[in-house]
């Protein structure tokens, strides 16, 4: 849910804000919609953009109600009114807290643009910014996405060596549910490297996995099934597909439009 600080109108219900980061492709990608929209709750973490949350839950309302993105009235300069909506958009991300999952999205795209200096936000320094809001929203039916953090077992990494971990071992994740992240207060897993070792703790503190480092380059144990699959970390075990989570649709248009999608995809 996005915390819009009581800026809402009384008749409207409160946001729920999706948000999700691609580093190598220095893409932001927000998505904002009444949550009168959404199934359920179940796991609900919670998000701002302190000083810029106004402008961007006016963006929202705004677009949720007129489909496009409408600068507020009094804004002098639309220009910087942009920028002050993209700069809460990282912001928000940085806040985002678990649980992290994988989502389909038909969307409304309401606001596309670059920002910059965000490093401090989300451990890069400019982005691709896109706004938009749900039509329809699924669960992937894959493994739960896990967050991993990368460090030294000594604790001793700067914040630029955490930047340069995460873009190592992000690039090419070890396990398909895998994504780097540079806040270790969010990672589901830490793995902190030694002179020739590894080793793998839990959210709790738990050591999963502590020896060579040469699992990291047969993440899935061997061929003959001896070896340590550290990708089914704790009996980890594919999820299940879920049901539609938000729908400002009806369902049965969602399943049409998520076909349409899948035909334009094979085709295109």
């Amino acid at each position: 849910m996005y915390n819009d600080q009581g800026l809402r109108d009384a008749t409207q219900g409160p946001l729920v804000y999706f948000g999700g980061l691609d580093m190598d492709e220095h893409l932001l990608l927000a998505l904002g919609g009444s949550s009168k929209h959404v199934v359920g709750h179940e796991g609900a973490a919670n998000t701002y953009s302190r000083s810029s949350t106004p402008a961007l839950v006016d963006a929202l309302y705004r677009g949720i109600e007129s489909g496009q993105y409408e600068p507020r009235p009094y804004a002098e300069d639309e220009s910087a009114e942009e920028d002050r909506v993209y700069r809460a958009i990282a912001i928000a991300q940085h806040y985002l807290r678990p649980p992290t999952q994988s989502l389909e999205f038909f969307a409304k795209t309401l606001m596309v643009g670059k920002t910059h200096d965000i490093e401090q936000y989300v451990g890069i320094e400019d982005a691709k910014v896109i706004l938009g809001t749900p039509l329809c929203g699924k669960k992937q039916p894959h493994s739960k996405t896990k967050l991993v953090y990368f460090g030294f077992d000594n604790r001793e990494e700067t914040p630029e060596d955490v930047i340069r971990l995460a873009k190592t071992w992000g690039d090419r994740p070890l396990c398909s549910h895998w994504r780097a992240t540079i806040k270790k207060e969010n990672a589901d897993y830490q793995m902190l490297f030694g002179t020739s070792d590894v080793t793998i703790i839990d959210r709790q503190g738990q050591v999963l996995y502590s020896g060579g480092q040469g699992v990291l380059y047969s993440p899935h144990g061997n061929p003959d099934g001896s070896g340590v699959n550290i990708c089914k970390l704790k009996g980890e075990q594919d999820s299940p597909a879920h049901d539609t989570i938000i729908s400002a649709l009806p369902w049965s248009t969602c399943d049409f439009l998520r076909e349409v999608g899948k035909q334009f995809m094979r085709t295109s």
